[in-house]
Formats: structure tokens, C-alpha cells, sequence
């Protein structure tokens, strides 16, 4: 691996390089050494600021370097190494001669030039057949397709989920996201906040699918004030709802969807939606608690419409008035929490396969370790469960700096114990799952 202080991991990677005798990779090793040594010798703090980045530098270069073995074998393997670590030291005696800290967007910058900028395409990609370079651009750009693919269904699936959508309809979401992801540029708070449903709603392309009591309810749900819990002896409430879920959003967000479903319009349809609030608040005080004043899971509906007599009387009736011969399918997602879970492992799988260069062989058992997770995070109503974006997905998972991921909740142990066995070394201190040198 290439792990640990420039010192250390100059000299073993020289010499699996070049071949070269372990001594005169060492003797190269500590001349570098010797040369920063006093410039950091008053200041510890700097030189584990420096031997922090030359790791981060050093761990994404030998997940590209195990990449390109498993694909081309030990020969072109070596012969990237090679060429790589020596650009890599190169760069690094320069950066140290000129200043005394490895700033972070210098070495960002260098992982970039090493792993798909100019070097790579100089020192390696140049030197490969044209069935190499056609094979690993098909690698490459599999990998993003994929996360664009996940990224697309985990965001249909999770919409279509909280609004109870019918095929029809969540097959027209599905083409507005695609092109929503076409030209997302999230904010940074947008990133940070990690609601997809709150962002989609701001897009013109998904927004204007829905009925305005749609965006209306979804929105509320999102920022409508904290409400205040009622008494343990007060019978009910007819405040108005605040933030969160409710049964009644539950009825209310079904007669949209009917109504996208059969084509009528909101405005129409007084009895439902009169109907949804009665049904919606009668459930709401006859049930528990958090019922009374809202379930911090959006996407996780509270009561089943479908349940009440009066309600699918005045579907009925309705769906008599207007001529509609059948009913309408039951939702395609809302029910069926597995797809939305699935969902977020794929998208999660395919963040981690651009991170950390999976082999195929690795997929099925991070995929049932992550499956025990999010399930478990489904469970919880985790707040950011429909985020795209990798800082948001890692923040989650506890994959950043600074942070234990094994800390906490039993099934994230279970799932840290299990992907310990599936993946590699370099790719366990990737994710902070193992110490670096």
C-alpha cells in the first residue's frame, strides 16, 4: 500500500516501482526526508497536517493503481506504479522545497492530475493499445452511469413514495428527474440539508407535475413551526398542522393523486377533499401520540386511506360522477418500503464503487451489509434517508474524517464488521474502517 509519512511511503513503493534494491529506495526516501526535516521540526502540528494529505494523496493513487492491476494485470500494473508513484514524489519534492505545508487544494489538485488529469493521460493512458483505453473508459464511465442511474430512481422513489403516485404518474416523474438531473446544481445548504423532496419541489420540471395542494402540503410538512404537543388529558386539537406528517396529509395527498390518476380536477372534487380533512383529523386524535402532532418521517404514511368504509364510499362516488369505469391501482411505491430501501443501498453502492474502485466480486457482500443498515436507518426515519449527493451519504455513514463509524447504533457496527471482510485494506482506511500508518 501507499500509506503512512512521505518518508516511509516513498521507500516502499520506490522499490515495488522501479524494482530497485529496498537500500537505494530508502537512501532516495530519506534524502527527501532529511531536506523537510527542518523546515517542520518546530512544528508538529505542520508536519501531521502534511503527512495527513500525502495519505489522502497516496490512498486515492493506490486505489487507482489495484484498479488498473485487476483489469490489465500485473505487467501494465506495474508499469502505472511506476510511472505514477514517481510523479507523485516528484510533485511532492517540489512542493516541500518551495513551502512548508502541502495545502489541501494543492493535493486535491494532485489527486485529480494523477488519477484523471494530465499525468494519467501522459504517463499511462498514452501508453496503452486502443483496446485498453476503449475498456477502461467503458469502466469509468459505467460507474457514473450507474450513480446517475441510482440517483434518478432513489429520487423517483422516494417523491412518488410520499405522494402516493400511481404508475402513470410516476412514470411522467421519472423523465422530469432525469432531466432535473441533467441540470442539478444543488446549493451547498441544499447538499447539507440532504431533503431531496424540499429541493425537487423548488425545480420547475418535477414541480409543475404535481397540483398546487400538493407542492402546498409537501412544503408545509417541511416548514411549517414545530408544533406544540397537546396536554396528556386534552381530547384532540383543531390547530393548525405543523411541521411533519399527519393523517390527515395522508388523505389529503391521496385524493391528488386520484385526481392526477383520473384527470379530474382539485376543484372538483369538494367532497374529497373535505372528506380527507374529517377522515385525516378524526384518525389523528383517535390515535397515538405522535400522530396528534406529526411523525418526523416524511415518506413513511401514518394511516391507509384505503382502510376507511366512508373513504372509499366517496371515491366511489366520485369515480361514478365523473364516469371513471375502474378504480384506480393502489400506489406504486407507498406501500412497499423494500423498493425505497433498495433504492438508497444502490445509490450508496454506486457512490462507493466511484470512492473506492470496487471489484465485481465485492458488490454482493457490501450490498447485504448495507441492506441490514438501511433498513435499520428506515426504521429510525433517518433524516437525510433520500440525499444524492456523497458528502451527504457519508455524513451519514459516518465516512469522514474525524469520525468513527463504528460508533453508535449496533447494526452500524454489524455493518462495519462485515464490510472489514469484503473489502480491501486501502480501501477500509479510505473510510476511516481502519487506521492509517
Amino acid at each position: 500500500m501507499i500509506h503512512g509519512t512521505f518518508a516511509l511511503a516513498g521507500a516502499g513503493v520506490l522499490a515495488l516501482a522501479a524494482d530497485a534494491p529496498a537500500f537505494d529506495a530508502l537512501a532516495t526516501a530519506l534524502e527527501v526526508a532529511a531536506s523537510r526535516a527542518p523546515a517542520q521540526a518546530d512544528d508538529p502540528a505542520l508536519e501531521k497536517r502534511n503527512n495527513r494529505a500525502i495519505a489522502r494523496i497516496d490512498s486515492a493513487l493506490e486505489l487507482l493503481l489495484d484498479d488498473v492491476q485487476r483489469a490489465f494485470g500485473a505487467e501494465v500494473g506495474g508499469a502505472a506504479r511506476a510511472a505514477l508513484v514517481g510523479e507523485r514524489k516528484a510533485h511532492l519534492e517540489r512542493r516541500l522545497a518551495d513551502f512548508d505545508d502541502i495545502d489541501e487544494e494543492w493535493a486535491q489538485g494532485l489527486v485529480e492530475n494523477l488519477v484523471a488529469g494530465e499525468i494519467w493521460r501522459t504517463k499511462v493512458f498514452s501508453t496503452w493499445t486502443e483496446e485498453q483505453r476503449a475498456g477502461w473508459r467503458a469502466q469509468e464511465n459505467g460507474r457514473r452511469e450507474r450513480t446517475v442511474e441510482a440517483s434518478i430512481h432513489l429520487a423517483t422513489v422516494l417523491l412518488a413514495t410520499e405522494t402516493r403516485l400511481r404508475a402513470p404518474e410516476v412514470a411522467k416523474l421519472r423523465r422530469a428527474i432525469e432531466g432535473w438531473i441533467e441540470e442539478r446544481e444543488p446549493t451547498l445548504s441544499e447538499v447539507s440539508a440532504g431533503d431531496l423532496v424540499e429541493e425537487l419541489l423548488t425545480r420547475g420540471k418535477v414541480r409543475d407535475l404535481f397540483l398546487p395542494v400538493q407542492s402546498v402540503t409537501l412544503l408545509r410538512m417541511r416548514e411549517a413551526k414545530k408544533p406544540v404537543a397537546p396536554s396528556a388529558d386534552a381530547p384532540g386539537d383543531d390547530l393548525a398542522l405543523g411541521r411533519g406528517r399527519y393523517p390527515e396529509d395522508d388523505y389529503t395527498l391521496e385524493a391528488a393523486a386520484l385526481c392526477l390518476f383520473h384527470g379530474w380536477e382539485w376543484s372538483g372534487v369538494p367532497e374529497l377533499a373535505r372528506g380527507a380533512a374529517m377522515l385525516g383529523r378524526e384518525a389523528r386524535r383517535s390515535g397515538s401520540r405522535p400522530m396528534r402532532f406529526g411523525d418526523s418521517s416524511l415518506f413513511k404514511t401514518l394511516t391507509r386511506p384505503d382502510d376507511s368504509d366512508l373513504w372509499r364510499a366517496l371515491v366511489a362516488r366520485r369515480r361514478a360522477k365523473n364516469g371513471a369505469s375502474a378504480p384506480a391501482p393502489a400506489p406504486l411505491y407507498t406501500d412497499d418500503p423494500s423498493a425505497l430501501i433498495d433504492a438508497r443501498v444502490d445509490l450508496i453502492l454506486a457512490h462507493l464503487d466511484e470512492r473506492l474502485r470496487l471489484d465485481t466480486a465485492q458488490m454482493a457482500p457490501l450490498r447485504a451489509a448495507l441492506r441490514a443498515f438501511v433498513q435499520r436507518e428506515h426504521a429510525a426515519r433517518a433524516r437525510a434517508f433520500g440525499a444524492l449527493d456523497p458528502p451527504a451519504v457519508w455524513r451519514e455513514l459516518r465516512f469522514v474524517e474525524g469520525k468513527d463509524p463504528r460508533r453508535g447504533s449496533s447494526s452500524r457496527r454489524r455493518m462495519c464488521a462485515a464490510m472489514d471482510e469484503a473489502l480491501t485494506e486501502t480501501q477500509r482506511v479510505e473510510l476511516g474502517l481502519a487506521k492509517r500508518d
